[in-house]
C-alpha cells in the first residue's frame, strides 16, 4: 500500500517522480538490496504515466496557441460593405488623373509646410476627434463652396494658385475632394494616399 501510494503521488503531481525515485533509492541504500521487481514496475509505471501527461500536455497547449485562434477567426463576422465595388472602382479611377503622395512624403510637409496648407476632408467630428496639427477641415462634401472663403481669398483676392495637401481616413474623399477642386479650378493641389490609422500607428503628431 505504502508504494502504492507513492505511485499516485508520482502521477498526480509532476515533481512527485523525483520523489518516488529518491524514496527507491533511500529503500535500496537502507536495506542494501537491489530494486526488488514491483518497485521497479511501480517506477516504470510512473515514468509512462508522466510522458503521457507531458504528451497531453503539449497537445492542449498546441490547441489553446493555433486551433482556438483559428477558429476564432473563420468565425469573425466579414465586415459589411456600406458601398458597391463600383465606387472603388471611380476612386481608383480619379487617383490615376491627380496628383498623389504617400505618409512618407507628406510628413516631411508637415514637418516643414512652408507656404503649403493642408486640408482634412473628413466630418468635423472626425476632425475633432483628432487631426494633423495645423489642418484645415473642409468635409469633402462641400470643400468645391467652402473652399473659396476659407483659404482661397474669395472675392478680394482669390488665390488657386495656392499649394494645397489633403488627406482624409482612408484616402478615397482625399481623392474625391482633389478632383473637385482641380474642377473647379485649383492647380497645385496634391491628394495624401495613407490611412490616418497608420499615420496615428507610426506616432505621428495628431492635434485633438
Amino acid at each position: 500500500m505504502l508504494r502504492i501510494g507513492h505511485f499516485y503521488f508520482a502521477v498526480t503531481n509532476y515533481s512527485g517522480i523525483c520523489y518516488f525515485m529518491a524514496f527507491i533509492c533511500y529503500n535500496t541504500v537502507a536495506s542494501a538490496e537491489y530494486v526488488g521487481f514491483p518497485d521497479r514496475i511501480y517506477l516504470l509505471l510512473g515514468v509512462i504515466v508522466m510522458r503521457l501527461k507531458k504528451m497531453v500536455a503539449g497537445v492542449w497547449v498546441v490547441f489553446v496557441l493555433a486551433v482556438i485562434p483559428m477558429l476564432c477567426a473563420a468565425e469573425a463576422p466579414v465586415a459589411e460593405r456600406v458601398w458597391p465595388a463600383q465606387v472603388d472602382e471611380m476612386v481608383a479611377k480619379v487617383k490615376k488623373e491627380i496628383k498623389l503622395i504617400d505618409m512618407e512624403a507628406f510628413k516631411k510637409i508637415v514637418d516643414n509646410k512652408g507656404d503649403a496648407i493642408i486640408i482634412d476632408a473628413r466630418e468635423p467630428e472626425e476632425f475633432t476627434s483628432g487631426h494633423i496639427p495645423g489642418a484645415v477641415n473642409i468635409p469633402r462634401g462641400l470643400a468645391e463652396f467652402k473652399i473659396w472663403k476659407a483659404i482661397a481669398g474669395f472675392p478680394d483676392k482669390t488665390n488657386t494658385a495656392l499649394k494645397l495637401y489633403v488627406y482624409c481616413k482612408l484616402g478615397g474623399r482625399a481623392a474625391l475632394t482633389v478632383k473637385a477642386l482641380q474642377d473647379v479650378g485649383f492647380t497645385n493641389v496634391t491628394s495624401v494616399d495613407m490611412k490616418i490609422a497608420d499615420w496615428v500607428k507610426a506616432n505621428y503628431p495628431i492635434e485633438r
